[in-house]
């Protein structure tokens, strides 16, 4: 049955036509229905004739203006010269025809021109999107080969036409260029200033940094059923160094924007040195680095940005971007701030003398071996071993060392070597005593303990290397024909601004690689109490601490550095021994800017809990009287601790107390206040020294990572710790009240208590003890 006739086909033929884009007769000819809906150019399809309906449309057109178009083009090829004929009928109605073709076309036109400008600006989007890829990576036809286990770059998503997300992305990155080139044209030097030669050190990838952290792990393992050999330097750069086809890729890309590989040579192989300029820093980093720059130069305290934006096609293989140029401040305990162009002039050690006095000034070699229970130098004195220390400034003079020795009965090291990194010793910190006396005291005290190992000094640059600590390490284990087994530093910085200027990938990447091949890394925890440096910030003519909260400090907030804090003995007979908080040494206060100092110890923000020192932890740490206590939240340090100072004393009738330590000799002059944990550091580097010794002549390798055997002993029935239970690390120094005034200010420590604390650590070692543990303990039954 046939439903409808013909009034259901005419509404359906009136829907089709509602439909279709039909033709109407306007004033100005026949055009499609769409342009009097949307406007000459708003129709999106009729915009580039794309899409099935601008396809309708075009060829309806084409069919119903055949004709016409037909006998535009033939009266076009006609000769011009030829006069018109005389329109009749016929040339009337084709004339019509040829005057609305005409009007077609000139539309057209009219709607191209339009168009041209926006063809003109997505070519100019598409040249500065080609421009950019160039600037990001390799340049045409010279792109660095993908490294093996890398992901590869993320690529921007091509987005079809017509999609609005594409119209934003593409005003995003206008606004984005504009700004660049407002911030690259606001930072234009001059061509003195661009031309200004630069020294950037690239630091690679390891090779396999997994397998290292596997074998550092595994080599550290308390039980010696489960400890793993030790690698050979030889054998770590394996897995360090990358292989040659990817290093020359790099050199050369390198070269391509404008910096030339200078002709150092790379101990460790993972670094690269490089000249440039500003400029080329600019175009290849960003302006955010060479607005660094140019700011550094005239404010020395100016942070280098945490990550340079690495390329793209260089972070495959590069990890870190060092400038050798102002690096961090640096301090330990006779030096407020290393590397300052004008530190506090010292010129005299006050309370020195010229010969070597009566007994009772200052603790001696013999007495922190019977307090610490050392063996006799006759059964160990660290033969076989090397011990490296930091320094960054002051010089070391031979005279006072061989005074030092002689007037202790000491064997002279088999060898003692200075190396200098960056530049030579400076003018300033040579006349700065200080200087002078923190290299001595901690060469004299770490070669008088274990008198049979050799000593390496790294004479670092703060001014010139950027990463102090960075360094050291990179030369201390690329050292292969030295080979140190033991590192130790007594320098150390707030944790807060290391890694938030360097980060913490590279040197825990360093730490990591000083494990695998069992060299043992200790570092001094500090003399600031809870805080964690020097104050800085000047107000009301007096140094006020910025921040006086607890904080940790680097390197000892490291997973795998043994920190080394400091404790207070009060008394000889019977031995009295509390953690350390006291009055600084004699004329230090004005330098140190403060009233009391005390052992640094605390939690980390930026290092997690290690899983070694988990059982070691209570619940909380109490602060003092009025303090909330704390609850452990990061890395605690310090480890392990040793005296830093003995009791106060006054020197002359008048005069205040005063900080008593060990005795030392500098610049020819003794003293009796060398002290602080910038000696207690170097002292169990050579404790580390006589335990490798003694573990090398039972048949067994050396500690290297020591921190899980020393926290797996402390469980021990005769433990090889003496706990201290007894003090606190408070410390005094100006701050700011609520006034803004500047006033003297009592920064409540931690308590020490049984166990753990963050005050002492473990607490002090009884050596004899631990020696016959870590040799008997490990032997295979």
């Amino acid at each position: 049955m046939v439903v409808g006739g013909a009034a259901a086909r005419q509404r359906l033929g009136r829907a089709r036509r509602r439909r279709s884009p039909g033709l109407h007769h306007g004033e100005r000819g026949l055009l499609p229905d769409a342009t009097r809906r949307h406007g000459r150019h708003g129709d999106p399809a009729r915009r580039g004739h794309r899409g099935p309906r601008g396809r309708r449309v075009q060829r309806l057109l084409r069919r119903r203006f055949a004709p016409a178009r037909g006998a535009a083009e033939a009266r076009d090829r006609a000769p011009r010269a030829l006069p018109p004929r005389a329109p009749h009928r016929a040339d009337g109605e084709r004339g019509q025809a040829d005057g609305r073709a005409r009007r077609l076309l000139r539309s057209r036109q009219r709607r191209r021109r339009l168009h041209a400008p926006h063809a003109r600006r997505a070519e100019q989007d598409r040249a500065r999107a080609r421009a950019r890829r160039r600037s990001d990576g390799a340049p045409p036809g010279r792109l660095l080969p993908a490294r093996r286990g890398a992901a590869a770059p993320a690529r921007r998503l091509r987005l079809p036409r017509g999609d609005p997300r594409r119209h934003a992305a593409r005003r995003a990155r206008r606004r984005e260029e504009g700004f660049r080139q407002a911030r690259a044209g606001s930072l234009r030097l001059s061509a003195h200033a661009q031309q200004e030669e630069l020294t950037l050190v690239f630091v690679l990838h390891e090779h396999d940094r997994e397998s290292i952290r596997r074998v550092a792990e595994a080599a550290s393992h308390p039980d010696e059923h489960k400890r793993a050999p030790h690698l050979e330097r030889e054998e770590l750069r394996k897995f360090v160094v990358l292989p040659s086809d990817e290093r020359r890729a790099v050199l050369s890309w390198l070269e391509e924007h404008g910096m030339p590989h200078m002709d150092v040579r790379s101990v460790s192989g993972q670094t690269i040195f490089v000249k440039t300029t500003k400029e080329a820093v600019g175009r290849t980093f960003g302006a955010e680095c060479r607005r660094w720059l140019d700011e550094s130069e005239k404010d020395e305290r100016t942070h280098t940005p945490v990550e340079w934006p690495i390329p793209r096609q260089l972070s495959q293989y590069v990890q870190s971007v060092k400038v050798r140029q102002s690096g961090n401040r640096a301090r330990s305990t006779m030096v407020a701030d290393a590397g300052a162009e004008h530190p506090m002039q010292f010129p005299t050690l006050e309370g020195a003398r010229e010969t070597l006095p009566e007994p009772g000034f200052g603790l001696t070699p013999a007495d922190v071996r019977e307090i610490y229970r050392f063996p006799s130098m006759t059964e160990l004195d660290g033969s076989g071993e090397t011990i490296a220390l930091l320094m960054l400034g002051g010089a070391l003079e031979e005279s006072d060392l061989f005074t030092f020795w002689d007037a202790h009965g000491i064997p002279r090291p088999p060898e003692i070597k200075t190396y200098h990194v960056g530049s030579r010793p400076s003018k300033v910190t040579s006349a700065n005593k200080l200087y002078t006396l923190e290299a001595a005291m901690t060469v004299q005290w770490a070669s008088a303990m274990a008198p049979g190992a050799r000593i390496l000094v790294y004479f670092v640059d703060p001014m010139v290397i950027a990463d102090p600590w960075a360094t050291f390490l990179l030369k201390v284990i690329g050292d292969r024909e030295n080979a140190p087994t033991i590192v130790s530093t007594s320098w150390i910085t707030p944790e807060r601004s290391y890694y938030r200027v360097h980060g913490r990938r590279v040197v825990s990447g360093l730490l990591d690689q000083a494990a695998a091949i069992g060299v043992t890394v200790i570092s001094a925890a500090g003399d600031w109490g809870a805080f964690d440096g020097v104050p800085r910030t000047i107000k009301d003519g007096r140094y006020v601490g910025d921040a006086p909260w607890p904080h940790g400090v680097f390197p000892a907030v490291e997973e795998r550095v043994l920190s080394v804090g400091g404790t207070m003995i009060t008394g000889r007979a019977p031995l009295t021994e509390i953690a350390w908080s006291g009055p600084p040494p004699p004329g230090l206060g004005r330098v140190l800017h403060f009233v009391r100092l005390a052992s640094s110890g605390g939690f980390s923000r930026e290092v997690p809990v290690p899983k070694w020192q988990t059982d070691a932890m209570k619940g909380w740490y109490a602060r003092g009287e009025g303090e909330p206590a704390v609850v452990p939240y990061g890395r605690g340090f310090p480890d392990v601790s040793l005296m830093a100072s003995g009791s106060a004393v006054q020197r002359a009738p008048g005069q205040p107390l005063t900080m008593q330590g060990y005795q030392a000799v500098a610049c020819g002059q003794w003293v009796d206040y060398a002290g602080g944990t910038s000696v207690a550091a170097p002292i169990w580097a050579a404790i580390v020294a006589l335990m490798n010794q003694a573990r090398r002549a039972a048949g067994l390798g050396r500690v290297g990572f020591v921190n899980p055997l020393l926290y797996a002993l402390r469980k021990e029935k005769a433990s090889p710790f003496r706990e201290i239970s007894e003090g606190s690390t408070d410390v005094a120094m100006n701050v700011l009240n609520a006034h803004g005034k500047a006033v003297i200010h009592r920064l409540s420590g931690y308590s020490a208590a049984p166990g753990w604390d963050p005050a002492t650590g473990l607490g002090v070692p009884d050596v004899t003890r631990l020696i016959e543990l870590v040799t008997r303990r490990d032997k295979r039954p």
